[in-house]
């Protein structure tokens, strides 16, 4: 009941006026977050799809969800891409292995060096000592990233990694369902407009559903 109460705090605090009622709207944001696809949680409230997406929307962007940054002994770290509006999106997570906490997730428009070396500096801010464990798969960024921070690096094929697949199988259930809400369709736009605004819109969406997801996976999975 803890977790529906602070779901409905967000809410009051996004919906003071309006003519539906806010119990409709938090049934409707569960539901979300329970994995039903919005057209169906259209006829469940009897509302308008257009107006299941905008609460959910709302309810991402406020979302303030943060990690407790404390002493870690091994972090499982992986990533993952996306296809959105012909574009490649990578996903780059990070799990602490031994209590299965969300520590971080961060979209990127590419899998290179510095974003790798970007993803791992954050992921020490969530860490009060230096003397943790970092396991990956075989990508030679990790290890370079690893040796330049000073961290330990370990690469590990099956184990605690596992628990970072795991993580990334639950993400693309989430967005396989509602991958038309992160769409935007560029054949709509007009060619005058600046390409790149498009693909940092999506980036930005992308963003909110990681924010979302360590919500999701932190507080209310559990």
């Amino acid at each position: 009941m803890e977790i529906y109460s602070l779901i409905k705090n967000i809410l009051s605090n996004i919906f003071k006026r309006n003519r539906i009622p806010l119990e409709i709207k938090l049934l409707a944001v569960t539901l979300f977050l329970h994995g039903m696809g919005v057209r169906r949680i259209r006829k469940v409230v009897q509302s308008s799809k257009s107006s299941v997406h905008e609460w959910t929307l709302k309810f991402r962007q406020v979302l303030n969800f943060k990690v407790e940054k404390k002493r870690r002994r091994c972090i499982a770290i992986d990533e993952t891409k996306l296809r959105v509006n012909q574009a490649w999106y990578y996903i780059h997570a990070a799990m602490d292995a031994e209590t299965k906490e969300l520590i971080v997730m961060k979209a990127y428009t590419s899998r290179n060096y510095l974003n790798t070396l970007d993803f791992i500096k954050r992921v020490t801010r969530f860490c009060t000592n230096r003397d943790f464990e970092i396991i990956t798969d075989k990508m030679p960024c990790y290890e370079q990233v690893c040796r330049r921070l000073g961290v330990r690096w370990r690469h590990e094929t099956f184990g605690r990694r596992n628990c970072i697949e795991h993580v990334f199988r639950s993400f693309k259930f989430f967005t396989m369902r509602f991958n038309h809400c992160l769409c935007v369709d560029l054949r709509k736009v007009s060619l005058r407009l600046d390409r790149d605004y498009w693909f940092k819109r999506v980036l930005y969406l992308l963003e909110l559903w990681c924010g979302m997801f360590m919500f999701y996976w932190n507080v209310f999975r559990r």
